[in-house]
C-alpha cells in the first residue's frame, strides 16, 4: 500500500513539475510566435518586419504601427500600438485630448512620453496560441486606428 502511495505522489510531482515547465514560453517560443505573427500579418496584406528592438513594424493606412509580443505566464502578452507626434504643445492640452479619447473607447491606452512630444496609443491582450492572435488582430488594429484618429481630432479641437 505504501509503495502505491509513493508511486502516486511521484507521478503527481512529475506532472506538476512538467506542467510548470511546459507552461512558460521560452525565448525560442516567443521568437516562433513572432514569426507566426509576421506570417499572418503578411497574409493580411501588410509588409511587416522585425525592427531593431524586436517589435514587428508595419504600415496601415500610411501610419506606422508596431506589435510587441512577450511571454506571459503560460502564453503571450501582445500589444498593437501606434505613436503620434505632439511636439510643442501644452501638456494639459495633450492630457485632455488623451482623456477625451480614452473615455470613448474601451481597452485602449494612451500615454505620453516623458518629454510630452509623443503620444502612444495601444491595445493589449493575452494569447495562448496564434489562433488567439488571429481572432483579435483586426479588432485591435481597428481600435488603435480609431483611437489615433479621435486623439488627433480631440487634440486639434483644443
Amino acid at each position: 500500500m505504501n509503495t502505491l502511495k509513493y508511486l502516486l505522489m511521484a507521478v503527481l510531482t512529475a506532472l506538476i513539475g512538467f506542467n510548470g515547465y511546459a507552461g512558460n514560453p521560452t525565448d525560442e517560443d516567443v521568437d516562433n510566435y513572432k514569426a507566426s505573427i509576421i506570417s499572418f500579418v503578411k497574409a493580411e496584406g501588410y509588409m511587416p518586419k522585425l525592427d531593431s528592438d524586436g517589435d514587428i513594424a508595419f504600415k496601415h493606412d500610411g501610419d506606422s504601427y508596431w506589435i510587441q509580443s512577450s511571454s506571459y505566464d503560460d502564453g503571450y502578452y501582445v500589444t498593437v500600438m501606434t505613436m503620434t507626434s505632439v511636439e510643442g504643445e501644452n501638456i494639459n492640452t495633450i492630457r485632455k485630448a488623451m482623456d477625451d479619447t480614452a473615455r470613448g473607447l474601451k481597452f485602449v491606452r494612451l500615454y505620453s512620453s516623458p518629454d510630452a512630444k509623443v503620444v502612444t496609443i495601444s491595445y493589449s491582450w493575452y494569447c495562448i496560441s496564434i489562433v488567439d492572435f488571429k481572432r483579435m488582430f483586426s479588432n485591435a488594429l481597428s481600435v488603435v486606428s480609431t483611437a489615433d484618429f479621435r486623439f488627433i481630432k480631440n487634440y486639434l479641437a483644443e
